[in-house]
């Protein structure tokens, strides 16, 4: 029989994980009345009080600790003694995690309610039957700390089962609180059975001292190798969902103890196969592992439906091109898009494939609406060669057949005759603005306009045709000239779904820097795009594209200069200026 401690003066440290251990095993003096300096184990924010009742006189511990990734802790404690008399009652709060009761001194009663701090960080998804509570995942139906809802904490002789807090194995519900009456010195046999002062409760019974084989601890005789309130010693009580197991308390039921809680790492979310293992979102632990919810597919750390995935259709990492969707694990054509020959087309404008599979357009023609339309241009460049070869390609890559005069803006006489293409493009260069057209060429092109040729200007005919020169084409620019900036700055449709815009982003900021007119519309012109700085204070209207569709071809000038400046190595530009010659010859 081991006798360490008087009845009256038996100090409690809680130890469901690693709390200070007091003197473990030690004998201590009946005069011993508080629990020193002991260091605060809760989670980040977690506070711990600890009172015990000593016979004569009652005493208040409050100790607070708060600790960091470090380890870092600080503990402060203030201590108060009123004398209650001889065999008053205790009291003991110690916060590390849970609740716990135990026998205070001889005629009294000691409980221990305990909470714990709040972690930090937002765990992942909870899982089947678990809820977020105070930033972790866990089973109201049998988790001591949030049993039934969160913030119901079981004492520490309570499990939770069920969402209920109930006594633990071994211990009975009585007024006092869940008691072992094996050993309960106030409830020894049955509740509410004291044993006289100077007797222990030995094996359910009232006695002198206790079996060779068990301590007395506060009155109580136990064995330190299995019991919960005095584990290992008189002095550590183990925390709520903790059991003392050969003197050391470890969480029950085969759980793991992750930083001071207990999960099954079978099935914990947040703790999946070990301690701090986290599923990914959509994914819940099962068997120690993290598997995808719904039958979905693991690929990489994403959870995806390979029945439907663009990126994962059929099996991980098998994407479909952009013109496909995934349906039922299989990539078809989407939208738009039929599968013409194994390739997914749009019948509306392939050209090979206009209007139905395999209709192809001849030599010189787009599809334009699932129709083959004649999209052939004359070309009038101006002295940048490069930059004339470069827009000829842009529009030969739309379907378009170009014929190509350089320097054709101030030598074009009218050969070829205009009327014999759909659209006419006059490229004004910077270099030859003052150079006049010959007016047998003005002639042409303001007669094929007539009779339906389409026509599409830039900056520098509106200064041109300030500047007089060019008469016979005057009447077919839409924008007059009141200066020039040279930095266009953003474009931005204001004309909702206009063709000139296909493919364009709505709202862009040209790459270079591209001298513009500012100026007013005019000749019937219709603004479908203003640019910012275009407005010029307030004093001009802020067209970037303006155009015409009415008698004669359809017109389209743009504020921008034509060809200069590599205007060729903007895409959005050259975007604009081959979808605006399409448009103008009628196939768009």
């Amino acid at each position: 029989m081991k006798r360490c401690i008087s009845r009256a003066s038996a100090p409690i440290v809680t130890g469901g994980f690693l709390a200070a251990a007091l003197l473990a095993g030690a004998c201590v003096a009946p005069e011993f009345s508080k629990v020193e300096a002991l260091e605060g184990t809760g989670g980040a924010g977690g506070a711990t009080s600890s009172s015990t009742s000593l016979g004569s006189s009652s005493t208040n511990t409050n100790s607070s600790a708060a600790s960091s990734t470090n380890a870092a802790s600080s503990t402060n404690a203030s201590t108060t003694q009123s004398s209650d008399g001889a065999g008053g009652s205790g009291t003991t709060d110690t916060s590390t995690g849970g609740q716990a009761s135990t026998n205070g001194g001889a005629g009294g009663n000691t409980s221990t309610p305990t909470t714990t701090g709040g972690s930090g960080g937002t765990p992942p998804a909870c899982g089947d039957h678990e809820t977020a509570c105070d930033g972790q995942c866990v089973d109201t139906r049998s988790n001591v700390a949030n049993c039934g809802s969160c913030g119901i904490a079981c004492a520490a002789l309570e499990a939770c089962s069920a969402g209920s807090c109930q006594c633990v194995e071994g211990y009975t519900q009585c007024s006092s609180g869940c008691a072992q009456t094996a050993a309960d010195s106030q409830n020894c046999g049955n509740c509410g059975a004291a044993c006289d002062p100077g007797e222990v409760c030995s094996q359910g019974s009232c006695s002198t001292d206790c079996s060779d084989d068990l301590t007395e601890c506060n009155g109580a005789c136990v064995d330190t190798n299995t019991n919960r309130e005095y584990c290992g010693s008189c002095y550590i009580a183990c925390d709520p969902g903790f059991v003392c197991e050969a003197g050391s308390c470890e969480c029950e039921g085969g759980l793991t103890n992750c930083n001071s809680f207990c999960f099954d790492t079978e099935t914990s979310n947040q703790h999946c196969g070990g301690c701090f293992r986290p599923c990914p979102s959509g994914q819940t632990c099962s068997g120690g592992s993290c598997e995808c919810d719904g039958g979905a597919e693991a690929c990489g750390d994403e959870c995806v439906d390979t029945d439907t995935s663009d990126a994962h259709c059929g099996g991980c990492n098998q994407a479909c091109d952009e013109r496909e969707a995934c349906d039922g694990g299989s990539c078809e054509c989407s939208g738009e898009y039929e599968s013409c020959s194994g390739s997914c087309v749009s019948l509306d404008d392939d050209p090979d494939n206009c209007g139905g599979c395999g209709n192809a357009c001849g030599s010189g023609q787009v599809c334009a609406g699932g129709d083959c339309c004649n999209a052939t241009m004359l070309l009038l460049g101006d002295d940048d060669a490069t930059g004339n070869a470069a827009m000829r390609t842009a529009y030969q890559n739309a379907g378009m057949a170009v014929t190509l005069i350089d320097g054709g803006v101030s030598s074009y006489s009218g050969t070829p005759a205009a009327d014999d293409f759909q659209v006419v493009v006059a490229s004004f260069g910077r270099n030859t603005i003052d150079v006049e057209m010959p007016e047998a060429g003005q002639e042409a092109i303001a007669e094929a306009h007539a009779g339906g040729t389409g026509y599409v200007v830039f900056e520098l005919a509106s200064w041109q045709a300030q500047a007089g020169f060019n008469p016979n084409l005057a009447p077919l620019t839409l924008l007059s000239y009141g200066t020039s900036t040279f930095q266009l700055g953003l474009v931005t449709l204001v004309s909702a779904g206009h063709p000139i815009w296909d493919g364009v982003p709505t709202s862009f900021t040209p790459a270079l820097g591209l001298s513009t007119t500012v100026g007013n519309l005019v000749n019937g012109g219709v603004a479908i795009a203003t640019c910012a700085g275009c407005e010029y204070g307030g004093e001009y209207y802020g067209a970037a594209v303006v155009v015409r569709d009415a008698s004669g071809g359809r017109i389209v000038h743009f504020a921008n200069e034509g060809n200069e400046s590599d205007v060729h190595k903007d895409p959005n530009v050259v975007k604009l200026a081959v979808n605006a010659a399409l448009w103008a010859a009628g196939c768009k």
